[in-house]
């Protein structure tokens, strides 16, 4: 019974059309044991008061009833011997606190004063019952995911693409890899450490995956991977302690002389130095003092300038790559186009060096700053249902710096040319 078909109401098989509390006449009770009227401001718009659902229900098995709610509040009031002095007469503007024992009973507002009314309190012993978390698990068969995966959409892939694949499905099961990054990993080319699958292909994959993944959320259930259980039960832990089968031997002695008796070979004073220790850091090394301009400004009695000093660090395409944010990102060129346009060189020429070049350009790429965060832009579009536009938008009236839809575009666009 429901006013709106809610999420929960799309669920039944059968769905009751109930009344607002402005729709219907009777009474409720609230949690401060307090009767009180319901008075109709309108008649229903659409659907059914409580009373006339229930007697339409008996009606049809069988039984006939009237709906008439002062009616049903005097047979609740002679059933119930805390309600029974209550009515439709009684119930005013402030209605009545139960226990009403009787017509003239002005109610009760406070039920306990001195002691409480059924004496002692009564401890009843219950069973445990562990936590949810502990119970065991539904668990579900990755061979046996994979499979029906490899028969749906006839995949005949070799023994390379079927351990990625399972990785794949194994870790989106699991919740380590989300649905852009599967779909993603599910369409890049193959020398690049995807499985090269259609868009159409991949798109069909996911979406199974995605349900099969929801029946295993409902069913509170476990994704199994069999392999890896397997090679868990052959390790064997190692001991604790080490213990030697071989019996110590004692009342050995060495053919030298103790360390007191050792003549110590006397050193030069100047060359008495702490040697440095085996494995450990260097010996700091001393450079000749050099004269520095701020020194030789004072000789001249002259001011001296603040010395400047700068880090720098030689940085390559990759690591510019890797290192990649919004605000570089942006300032490689006017527009959105232009700017991927520079990353794609970027990785053009490093393409031209050699394909394992193009490789790690574009994978760094893939952990920069800026891709995460148009992975998090198309996660919350694909989780929420709601447009890209709308996403950034959400994010702008956040008060967070965010690509522009024009942005997230291009970035779309060059994704799908590192699909190579």
């Amino acid at each position: 019974q429901e006013i709106f078909l809610s999420e929960t109401a799309k669920m039944a098989d059968v769905v009751l059309p109930g009344a607002s509390f402005a729709e219907k006449d009777g009474t409720f009770t609230c949690a401060e044991r307090r009767f009180q009227r319901v008075r109709k401001a309108i008649e229903p718009v659409s659907g059914k008061t409580d009373g006339d659902i229930i007697c339409e229900i008996s009606k049809r098995l069988g039984y006939k009833m009237e709906s008439m709610p002062e009616k049903l509040c005097d047979e609740m009031a002679s059933l119930t011997p805390l309600f029974r002095g209550v009515s439709f007469e009684r119930l005013k503007e402030n209605g009545l606190q139960w226990p009403v024992p009787s017509k003239g009973h002005p109610g009760t507002p406070v039920v306990h004063l001195d002691k409480f009314t059924r004496g002692p309190g009564k401890f009843i012993p219950v069973k445990h019952k562990p936590p949810a978390d502990l119970l065991p698990q539904k668990k579900y068969s990755l061979d046996k995911i994979l499979e029906r995966a490899l028969t749906t959409f006839q995949l005949s892939l070799t023994p390379d693409n079927q351990k990625k694949l399972r990785a794949v499905v194994y870790s989106f099961l699991r919740d380590r890899r989300t649905k852009v990054e599967t779909a993603d990993v599910l369409q890049r080319q193959n020398t690049a450490g995807g499985l090269e699958f259609a868009q159409t292909l991949a798109d069909q994959v996911l979406k199974f995956l995605t349900d099969v993944k929801a029946k295993i959320v409902s069913e509170k259930g476990l994704v199994i991977d069999e392999s890896l259980q397997a090679e868990e039960a052959k390790a064997k832990p190692l001991p604790s302690v080490f213990k030697s089968s071989l019996p110590l031997k004692t009342g050995l002695t060495l053919n030298r002389p103790p360390l007191a008796a050792r003549p110590l070979k006397p050193a030069a004073p100047a060359a008495l130095k702490e040697a440095p220790a085996i494995f450990g850091p260097p010996p700091a090394r001393t450079f000749a003092k050099r004269p520095t301009m701020s020194s030789m400004a004072r000789k001249r009695g002259k001011s001296p300038m603040a010395d400047i000093q700068r880090d720098y660090k030689l940085v390559g395409p990759v690591e510019e790559l890797a290192s990649l944010t919004l605000q570089t990102f942006r300032r490689l060129g006017p527009d959105a186009a232009s700017q991927s346009d520079k990353v794609n060189a970027k990785v053009y020429l490093l393409g031209e060096q050699s394909l394992a070049k193009k490789s790690q350009g574009i994978q760094a790429w893939r952990r920069s700053p800026l891709y995460r965060m148009y992975l998090a832009i198309g996660q919350a579009s694909m989780e929420h249902g709601l447009s890209v536009q709308k996403i950034i938008e959400q994010y702008v009236l956040q008060g967070k710096e965010i690509l522009t839809l024009e942005e997230f575009e291009a970035i779309s666009d060059l994704n799908k040319k590192f699909r190579f």
